[in-house]
């Protein structure tokens, strides 16, 4: 049995006590809170904490939502080393360390949110992210100085830097965090339970594809009034162009995702929507019409080809710089009568300097299907039009999308696969990581377990058949994966309570079997380091 094995590996480890001291003490930023900026639904607010010799455990987050009482919120706290200065965009640079929940109070109100982190004692680079609201801050001066520290004998907090697409966007700076952080000190170094992600996923196809239409101020826009399709194909898209279905209008119970000028906002929750991108549970939405399907989203205003084509994978409705601050706003519900459709609407935004409204909806199907239309009566003259699966895919010229009929896109394009997890390996606790991009055909797949990773970036497989792929450890313990045909697949990992096992780290990775997909006939996941501990 799994478990077994893991104490029988971890015998010798030494037990670590952790008391604590029950006085619980609180570190506020802007006090009152006193916002005069937010950001995006899922952004991340960045600071360095300054333990100043203490070890904390974090029990209490209160953060500015700006979202009205009521709401149930939480927060995810990420950990690098030293500093954020620098590891902006770094995602594996930064480790979790914990989350909490709770309930939102009105703006410049504390909303509470409680759970668990620790932080040992140190110097490091503190991220802290919304889940469910956008976080609300004050902006700084263009000089960060002394008057962004705060302090008390047990720590210090200086900011700061805002984020919309955590460890991808270009961070705002500087944003000044209104936060309280509350903890208590404890006797003993604690083990803290986190991830990480190590090394590099393979098995994806690069190659990429992309269909599009820029319209400049000569052409001008000639599918007012019209729909086009893009209908998932096997790693790729056809467009079909010039059709009139009417946009779904919005109704009383669709969901503002609060965009503002040049926002990207994530949206969570979906229904596992099986694009040509991959299995999507997550679109990031930006204001100036466009859907990217990575977290590697910019809040663009100026649409170009060159940047369609070397981002994220997108779907660009219309890429152009509208401010849905000055009317209207960009709205998602999951259609009324076929819950396998999800519509993105840009409801009556005008453009930047502009007091004309447009209206743009993006319907995507739970088959990978998209179809987006434009009202008759928008006014917009230029931007672009299509998809692209990005990553510095080639351009193979513009379009005329009002005039295709069933054009397929050449090229094609499929996702490495990829491992996660949003849990904590907290002792007693059960951990659960997702696999996504598994190929088609896979005949068979394992997880492999261990404490001793090979050295970064770990055992390249190119010499035996798997271009791109590299084995993180020596995979002592491996287990079977049950695949049921889909893209993605769970996997369930129950941590004993067995005191010695705190303080250690056991590296995990995926392998699938799946013939014919390269010269092996396998593909591996990343590698996620699983930091054990008591808290």
């Amino acid at each position: 049995m799994l478990i077994s094995r893991f104490s029988t590996a971890l015998a010798a480890a030494v037990a670590l006590g952790c008391g604590v001291q029950a006085q619980t003490r609180c570190l506020q930023t802007i006090n009152p809170f006193a916002s005069n900026n937010g950001g995006s639904v899922g952004g991340i607010v960045y600071m360095d904490i300054d333990t100043k010799g203490n070890n904390l455990l974090l029990t209490d987050i209160h953060v500015n939502t700006g979202i009205g009482a009521g709401t149930a919120i939480g927060v995810e706290v990420y950990l690098c080393p030293t500093t954020y200065i620098g590891n902006e965009t770094s995602a594996a640079a930064w480790t979790f360390a914990g989350s909490m929940t709770g309930t939102a109070a009105n703006q410049d109100e504390a909303s509470i949110t409680s759970g668990t982190a620790c932080v040992a004692a140190g110097t490091y680079g503190m991220a802290i992210k919304a889940v469910g609201f956008g976080n609300r801050y004050t902006n700084g001066s263009s000089v960060v100085g002394p008057n962004y520290t705060y302090s008390n004998p047990d720590l210090s907090l200086t900011l700061g830097k805002a984020q919309n697409v955590p460890f991808s966007s270009t961070p705002f700076s500087p944003r000044l965090a209104n936060v309280e952080i509350c903890y208590q000190v404890t006797t003993a170094a604690p083990t803290c339970a986190s991830t990480s992600t190590l090394g590099q996923a393979c098995g994806g196809n690069t190659g990429g594809y992309a269909g599009y239409e820029l319209f400049d101020a000569t052409s001008g826009i000639d599918i007012n009034g019209y729909s086009l399709a893009f209908n998932a194909s096997v790693g790729s898209y056809s467009i079909t162009g010039g059709a009139t279905n009417p946009i779904v209008v919005p109704s009383a119970s669709a969901i503002n995702i609060g965009a503002g000028d040049d926002t990207v906002t994530e949206v969570t929750g979906l229904p596992g929507y099986a694009t040509a991108f991959g299995t999507q549970t997550s679109i990031w939405i930006g204001s100036n019409g466009y859907i990217f399907m990575t977290a590697t989203g910019r809040s663009d205003f100026s649409a170009s080809v060159a940047e369609f084509l070397a981002e994220g994978p997108r779907v660009a409705p219309l890429w152009e710089d509208f401010n849905p601050t000055v009317n209207g706003a960009v709205l998602i519900e999951v259609d009324p009568v076929d819950p396998t459709l999800v519509h993105i609407t840009w409801d009556q935004v005008p453009e930047f300097g502009a007091s004309v409204y447009n209206t743009i909806q993006c319907s995507i199907s739970a088959n990978g299907d998209i179809e987006v239309k434009y009202d008759a009566g928008n006014v917009v003259a230029t931007g672009i039009v299509g998809i692209s699966s990005g990553n510095g895919t080639a351009d193979l010229g513009g379009l005329d999308v009002s005039s295709l009929s069933g054009y397929a896109i050449p090229g094609g394009f499929s996702p490495n696969m990829e491992m996660s997890t949003a849990d904590r390996p907290v002792l007693g606790s059960t951990v659960t990581s997702t696999i996504t991009g598994i190929p088609g055909g896979a005949a068979a797949g394992f997880m492999g377990y261990s404490f001793v990773p090979n050295a970064t970036p770990g055992l390249d497989l190119t010499s035996v058949g798997a271009p791109g792929c590299a084995l993180l450890g020596d995979t002592s313990i491996v287990e079977p994966i049950a695949l049921t045909g889909g893209s993605t697949e769970s996997v369930a990992l129950t941590i004993p309570t067995t005191a010695t096992l705190a303080g250690n780290t056991l590296y995990e990775q995926a392998i699938v079997l799946a013939p014919g997909v390269n010269t092996l006939g396998a593909v591996l996941t990343n590698g996620i380091a699983l930091n054990l501990g008591q808290y």
